[in-house]
């Protein structure tokens, strides 16, 4: 028997004694200190044992169970190496496991003994110690924790604030900046720019450059010759050029040329003079008078339009009120799925192909089978609405869409038909729309919110917030309502 002192903070309580500190987690009417649990009560205290002791016979993994939030270390050193909410590692029963990363999950298989925790995978298994809801270990080099209760890995991490490197004295290539866009041409041909500065390169100090644009960034390098010539390199894309007096010519691989301008009003100046050559150059001919008139007499006879000749083809059989009704039903309401940015993407927007962004789709449907959808990307990659329009139902679970506009790019959208898998419970359609500078195209996949994706795992990877999506399962709220 000794006497000390206790103190809490959050859900960690300190009984603090002359010749140590011993720490543990606070619950309600339970405190956890090492692998032992203290509850107020002695019936409590009874309750918990049997019950504990019959989970441990069904499941002897039962105790390490549970959602586990990485705070971590870098290279031994107390750095931060990852922001709580992006990386979390879930032990679930019968040796499961699921890793997700930046919205992306691997699925993995775990086991325990004691308090030893290993953790196998593709590549080198993970070992870590157990203790108290707390996961240390290495991996790659790093030390690593993971910690159970998200607000102590909240606080770990403040307790360990990331501490960079005392930086270098930039090197300088005198073109630092952002340049914008003032005109694109495609093997020889020009185009018209909707908006100078669509798209930007930044350069910055020690040769490393930013490409950005609507829905993309990308981090590349570049380098300047004695000569003024000029090459960026964005992943395995590298363009060519020159700079001089704060214009850039850049030659892509794709007989693409563009032009950029350090000054956003000379881009500006300069492509509104490209868009009225374009459109000038485009211009129809005016028809020249004929040299010789025919004469009267061999003129052909004007003859009248004939009447419109009636298909002997029967007009389809209208669709029934209760078929009209259950489409409406099954259509109404919220879908969630993704969108992959594909090889439809040209021009200023071929860095975006394989690109993937989540999406909700909210359809609201009337009594006659027609209604509205909006599309949400919840990111705001581009725009948190991407696309509105009306739709109505077709046969065969199709929907069809009759106008709309994509409203991140302020483009009318072309109509198109949305059909449904039965066989994989899916809704999956295509779009490719012509813009400013090239296209943009994807696939799209939908579920009905509130399905699980788990035995589309090939889809499932490929869902940014796939996480947070099962939050919103569990909560029953989707983010956007059909109200």
């Amino acid at each position: 028997e000794r006497e000390g002192r206790w103190e809490v903070e959050r859900k960690r309580i300190r009984l603090i004694f002359d010749e140590e500190t011993v720490t543990g987690r606070l619950d309600g009417e339970r405190i956890t200190i090492g692998n032992g649990v203290y509850l107020r009560g002695k019936a409590a205290a009874q309750t918990l044992w049997d019950e504990d002791a019959a989970a441990y016979i069904a499941d002897p993994l039962a105790e390490y169970e549970g959602k586990y939030y990485l705070a971590g270390l870098l290279a031994g050193e107390e750095n931060r190496v990852e922001a709580v909410d992006n990386v979390t590692l879930w032990l679930m029963a019968k040796g499961e496991a699921m890793l997700f990363e930046s919205g992306k999950l691997t699925l993995l298989s775990w086991d325990a003994s004691g308090s030893e925790i290993r953790v196998n995978g593709e590549e080198t298994p993970f070992l870590g110690a157990y203790e108290n809801g707390q996961i240390t270990g290495e991996y790659g080099g790093c030390q690593v924790v993971l910690l159970r209760e998200e607000d102590e890995a909240q606080a770990y991490l403040a307790a360990h604030p990331y501490v960079p490197e005392p930086a270098r004295p930039p090197v300088l290539s005198g073109f630092e900046g952002c340049w914008y866009l003032g005109g694109a041409s495609f093997f020889g041909r020009s185009v018209e720019l909707e908006q100078s500065g669509l798209i930007r390169i930044n350069l910055m100090p020690d040769g490393v450059m930013v490409y950005e644009g609507p829905g993309f960034t990308e981090e590349g390098t570049y380098l300047v010759g004695e000569d003024r010539t000029f090459e960026i390199r964005i992943a395995s894309e590298t363009m060519t050029g020159s700079i001089m007096k704060g214009r850039m010519d850049l030659n892509g691989m794709a007989g693409d040329h563009y032009i950029f301008f350090s000054d956003p009003k000379r881009a500006n100046s300069f492509r509104l003079t490209e868009n009225a050559r374009i459109r000038a150059e485009m211009a129809p001919a005016q028809p020249t008078a004929p040299s010789e008139t025919v004469p009267p007499e061999t003129a052909p006879a004007q003859t009248s339009a004939p009447e419109a000749t009636k298909s002997s083809t029967p007009a389809p059989a209208e669709t029934t009120a209760a078929e009209q009704a259950g489409d409406q039903d099954f259509w109404d309401g919220v879908w969630f799925g993704f969108v992959r940015l594909n090889d439809s993407c040209t021009g200023l927007y071929r860095l975006m192909r394989g690109k993937c962004y989540a999406v909700y789709a909210v359809l609201k449907m009337n009594d006659d089978g027609t209604g509205t959808l909006i599309g949400y990307d919840p990111a705001a990659t581009f725009t948190e609405r991407l696309l509105s329009g009306k739709v109505r139902c077709g046969e065969d679970r199709t929907l069809i869409l009759t106008e709309g506009v994509i409203e991140a790019f302020d483009a009318k959208l072309e109509n198109f038909t949305a059909a449904y898998d039965e066989e994989k419970d899916l809704v999956c359609f295509s779009l490719t729309k012509s813009i400013s500078g090239g296209t943009v195209g994807g696939d799209l996949y939908l579920r009905r919110w509130g399905e699980s994706w788990e035995d589309l795992p090939e889809f499932m990877t490929q869902i940014p917030g796939y996480e947070s999506y099962l939050e919103e399962i569990r909560t029953g709220i989707p983010r956007y309502g059909a109200d």
